[in-house]
């Protein structure tokens, strides 16, 4: 019977003539496959006679409002394709006065303007694919979708898109080559599925096909099927070589130093289940600047990797969605590949020997880094390994005499392993274990991550077990988020997590902080019901948390309700209380100690951000440590006064009179301070693919000692210990980070980059007000990186 079933339908595709592309019994739209060759201009106009020759389909709602109405304005879907790739096109209808259009940089697909984006489920049974977007001027974005509607860009293909303006309205045209995604090995007749939206900028609308949103319980495997006939894509071999000049100074007493690299990167991809991806001599000098931060506390800043080679292909070794940075949960990770390449382990220094510690400082240089995934039936599989250059730091002897002295590098291995069932709901099982080889350091990590969504999509339950393996011993822990989505206006998730005092994931992962348990409950209710509203959302989390000594870590109740007007302005209330609760870790290892209750209100306005220019307000206010208030108030305004050139500043300031901070011997201080943090930033486009981009990030604070307290031997309220401090206890601190940087997409993945890098910091300015602070740190920097950098795809697609 299957026989006759793939026979009748290879039978039925030789009969259908070239305009085919129609819909089976079963709904599965039966793409057309072209036989004979033929050319398509990839220039966003719908000239190309075989455009005429296939179907259309446009059964679009709108999906955002959560209306699920028939979408008031047309689109239109075409689809064919042959063995070496898929085209693609919509015609979208619009008022032309009423077009949004706004140039970004590539993957910036979050701006408010008229694009239209599809994602192929290429494994056909909602375990994984793509998504592409075109925004009205050749702006694009991709990346990939996991289940159930996991979303990522990190992912970046050599395909080829276009758009362009029409007497009623716009539309887009897309070549997706089949040797750049994953599917699996399949004999005839091939399953895939798709989903589209359209946003309508003006509006501040999306219409969707099929009618799924973000509050629905499936995504990834609610897409609308497709079958394709003998898709027999050829294998895939691409080269980057890359060079690379830099003119760098990391400070005053080092001068300017220059560096010539060269490099490259392979991708294999032998079949559509199987790549490799590998790097030689890797310039991992990062184009895009990390947030500057001041972080006083006890828990690590998570930054996000931004390195091409590690962010591409990455989304197999992606356990769970606290991975990303748009969860709601605490970050936890078993792999963080920032560790890679990140500054050495800190070296024995000589008796009486004298370095300059900026160097220790500085990324450690890899030899290289290889990567390889595929899939067999069921099973997804991945291996990541990478391995550093020795360090070697200069100075001087006890006796002045220039000396020299060397760090190991690291050597790093991961393995993946995931079995995936998408029969009648989705359910999954993985392993991932990781390695970490030095003469100073031995790490081991696994974890066993579990997925489970029922049939009906309502229920659905992701956790992970937790093993580390460190010198200090073996540590243990997991969690589990638990989301139960009745209907499409209401949604509810538990969260349950523990981590012993010896789980430790940082030497290759990311754990904000481990000895806790928790357990955390979330509300979510949206309405398009109200008169005077578009739309609304209700939030409502409460939780606690204690630790390995049974003390009181966290808890406590917050609430936000969020609108969105008729006039497309977004408004947000947000409260919250906590009751009083223990601090084990601001005191770095010298006991615990009570914090006071705490209570918090704020406010959020943006106005409608499809104008030219649009702006957001925020003001909060909660209470800080012994009846201190924190208030903080911020504004930020965006300005396109074209299509091609865009400006955004944003000014904050957070001022508080109950500051708590550890200054060492049980001693802490309270302290009334002062913080600034603007940031800048320009683009400009030549057109598409030239971009001019200037950005700047700026903090400071300046704070003056009230009050000393001391942390007793016993117990864990903290005495006062009278006006004990001097104004040797002020300090102030100032970064900045500023970046220029021109780029040219000479073709996909090809790149022309110019970048100048300057960052700086003050060391203690307490003598300068904000002004001069600002001025004095932007005129002494740290360090100054001049890059050129051009890396070029060569291969088929």
């Amino acid at each position: 019977m299957a026989l006759l079933a793939v026979g009748s339908a290879t039978a039925l595709a030789e009969t259908l003539p070239l305009s085919t592309s129609e819909s089976r019994a079963d709904s599965t739209i039966l793409v057309h496959r072209a036989e004979q060759p033929f050319d398509i201009v990839i220039d966003g106009a719908l000239d190309d006679p075989i455009w005429d020759r296939v179907v259309a389909h446009g059964e679009f709602f709108v999906t955002s409002p959560e209306t699920l109405e028939p979408a008031p304005l047309a689109t239109r879907i075409r689809m064919v394709y042959t063995d070496r790739g898929l085209y693609l096109s919509a015609e979208m209808e619009q008022d032309p006065s009423t077009l949004v259009e706004r140039l970004s940089a590539h993957d910036q697909g979050f701006l408010t303007r008229d694009y239209f984006m599809f994602a192929l489920d290429t494994s056909g049974e909602g375990r994984y694919g793509y998504w592409f977007q075109l925004s009205l001027g050749n702006s694009r974005a991709d990346g990939t979708i996991q289940p159930e509607r996991q979303f990522s860009s990190n992912w970046d293909g050599a395909w080829r898109g276009a758009t362009t303006r029409t007497a009623n309205g716009w539309s887009a045209e897309f070549y997706i080559p089949w040797s750049i995604v994953s599917m699996p090995r399949s004999e005839g007749m091939r399953k895939m599925a798709i989903y589209a939206s359209r946003r309508i900028a003006h509006s501040d609308t999306r219409h969707g096909w099929p009618a799924l949103t973000w509050s629905n319980a499936k995504f990834l495997s609610a897409f609308h099927p497709l079958a394709l006939e003998q898709i027999d894509p050829r294998q895939q071999l691409s080269f980057f070589p890359y060079v690379a000049s830099t003119h760098e100074q990391f400070d005053a007493m080092e001068g300017m130093e220059d560096n010539y690299n060269t490099g490259l990167d392979v991708f294999w991809r032998p079949t559509t289940d199987f790549q490799v991806t590998a790097t030689m001599n890797p310039d991992f000098g990062t184009v895009e600047p990390d947030a500057v931060v001041i972080n006083l506390s006890a828990v690590e800043t998570f930054f996000p990797e931004k390195r091409l080679f590690f962010l591409e292909g990455q989304e197999v070794f992606i356990t769970t969605d606290r991975a990303s940075p748009w969860s709601s949960n605490s970050t936890v990770m078993l792999l963080h590949t920032r560790r890679i390449g990140q500054r050495p382990i800190f070296p024995e220094i000589p008796q009486g020997s004298n370095f300059e510690y900026s160097q220790f400082g500085r990324p450690s240089d890899l030899i290289g880094a290889a990567k390889l995934t595929g899939n067999v039936s069921s099973y997804r599989y991945g291996v990541l390994t990478a391995f550093e250059q020795d360090s070697r730091f200069l100075g001087t002897a006890s006796n002045g005499d220039p000396i020299s002295i060397s760090q190991s590098g690291r050597d790093f291995a991961v393995g993946r392993l995931l079995y995936e069932d998408s029969n009648n709901g989705y359910k999954a099982i993985g392993l991932l274990a990781t390695a970490i080889s030095h003469p100073d350091l031995d790490a081991f990590t696994q974890g066993v991550d579990l997925h489970y969504l029922n049939p009906a999509g309502t229920l659905q339950v992701d956790g992970q077990l937790l093993r580390s393996d460190v010198e200090s011993g073996l540590g243990y822990g997991g969690f589990f988020d638990i989301r139960y989505r009745p209907n499409r206006h209401a949604s509810h998730e538990f969260v349950v997590e523990s981590f012993d005092d010896a789980l430790d994931l940082n030497d290759l992962g990311y754990l904000g902080r481990n000895d806790r348990t928790s357990l955390r409950y979330r509300l979510r209710l949206r309405s398009t019901e109200w008169r005077n509203f578009r739309d609304t959302s209700l939030r409502v989390s409460t939780g606690t948390g204690w630790n390995s000594q049974g003390e009181t870590i966290s808890s406590g109740i917050n609430a936000s309700w969020e609108v969105t007007t008729h006039q497309l302005n977004e408004i947000r209330i947000g409260t919250g209380y906590s009751p009083e609760v223990i601090d084990d870790r601001n005191s770095y290892g010298n006991g615990s100690f009570t914090r006071a209750a705490r209570k918090d209100i704020g406010l959020r306005f943006r106005s409608d951000s499809s104008k030219r220019f649009y702006y957001t307000l925020r003001a909060n206010w909660n209470s800080d440590y012994d009846g201190g208030n924190v208030f903080g108030q911020s504004v930020a305004m965006v300005y396109r006064p074209t299509d091609r050139f865009g400006a955004y500043v944003d000014l904050g300031r957070v001022e508080r009179d109950g500051w708590l901070l550890f200054r060492g011997d049980r001693r802490f201080i309270v302290f009334h301070a002062e913080m600034w943090s603007p940031q800048a930033s320009a683009s400009f486009f030549i057109n598409a693919k030239q971009h001019l981009r200037l950005n700047l990030q700026w903090q400071g604070v300046k704070a003056e000692a009230l009050r000393a307290l001391r942390l007793p031997e016993t117990g864990p309220d903290l005495i006062d210990v009278g006006d004990t401090v001097s104004k040797d206890d002020d300090f102030a601190i100032s970064r900045l980070s500023v970046q220029f940087r021109y780029q040219y997409e000479i073709a996909p993945m090809s790149d022309v980059y110019v970048v100048y890098t300057r960052y700086a910091t003050l060391s203690n300015p307490i003598e300068f007000g904000f002004a001069d602070m600002f001025q004095e740190t932007l005129a002494n920097p740290v360090s100054e990186l001049l890059a050129l950098k051009v890396r070029h795809h060569f291969g088929n697609h």
